[in-house]
């Protein structure tokens, strides 16, 4: 795989979406963990910036089980490039394909924890 930044190793495409695409890494910094890294498109266009800072703060400053953690943040290309995220690799997949598949959410949760996490 690509490495960036002389830190992640990517090893291969998650999906990409509006904003851009993540990516399955190995920080090499963080004992060879496995993470997500979001490269974010368009990141100098009007507004893009903006909107990604406030992801990326919003996911530093919530603690939930439910939500991922975001680890770190960095242009690529050591600040000339588009900028990027790391965070917490969620293990089942894209939730839009889980919550659109009863069957497999009830291979991971109890009645009484979807009943909890809905209300």
């Amino acid at each position: 795989g690509k490495v960036i930044e002389d830190w992640y190793l990517i090893i291969a495409k998650l999906g990409k979406g509006g904003g851009g695409s993540c990516y399955k890494a190995i920080d090499k910094k963080l004992d060879d963990s496995l993470i997500c890294v979001k490269i974010i498109e368009n990141s100098d266009a009007t507004g893009m910036l903006d909107m990604f800072k406030l992801e990326i703060d919003t996911l530093l400053a919530l603690a939930s089980p439910f939500i991922v953690v975001a680890y770190n943040t960095f242009w690529l290309n050591h600040g000339e490039g588009r900028l990027c995220y790391t965070m917490e690799l969620c293990e089942f997949g894209d939730l839009r394909d889980l919550i659109n598949d009863w069957q497999a959410i009830s291979n991971y949760l109890t009645t009484i924890e979807l009943v909890s996490f809905y209300y």
